[in-house]
């Protein structure tokens, strides 16, 4: 029987710093490299195309957040430093667990702050990791 986890207690730390999100999305690409070479099969379902052979040689992961703003942890304090153009180190938590993803070097690309009259002020970042990442294990 499958066990579903509910997304609440889902938060993202930046360097040591846990910040209240409303959600958080990660995704994983992977670029393959080309080794197609003489000893490759010459011919894919009896065409006359030849077989590529694709091998992967790096991923990155990308993710992106939104944020209540905090007066005590405001975005450009440092920490959490989350402005476009500065690298920080993130977690993102499933849910109300200690399991995570992880990228010790985090690219923040884009950095939006929302003011709603009347509402919650939030901040949106996203931005992709630079060098080696981790997956929940």
């Amino acid at each position: 029987m499958a066990t579903y986890k509910a997304g609440t207690g889902g938060k993202v730390t930046i360097g040591t710093t846990d910040l209240t999100v409303g959600q958080w999305n990660v995704a994983i690409d992977v670029d393959y490299e080309d080794t197609t070479n003489s000893g490759s099969d010459t011919l894919a379902n009896n065409t006359n195309v030849v077989a590529k052979e694709q091998i992967p040689i790096a991923g990155q992961l990308s993710a992106d957040f939104e944020a209540v703003f905090d007066s005590d942890a405001p975005p450009w304090d440092d920490p959490p430093n989350l402005q476009a153009g500065e690298q920080v180190a993130i977690k993102l938590y499933v849910g109300n667990t200690s399991t995570y993803w992880y990228a010790a070097k985090f690219d923040v690309k884009h950095a939006e702050i929302t003011n709603v009259i009347g509402g919650k002020i939030t901040w949106k970042v996203s931005g992709v990791s630079n060098g080696a990442w981790a997956c929940p294990a």
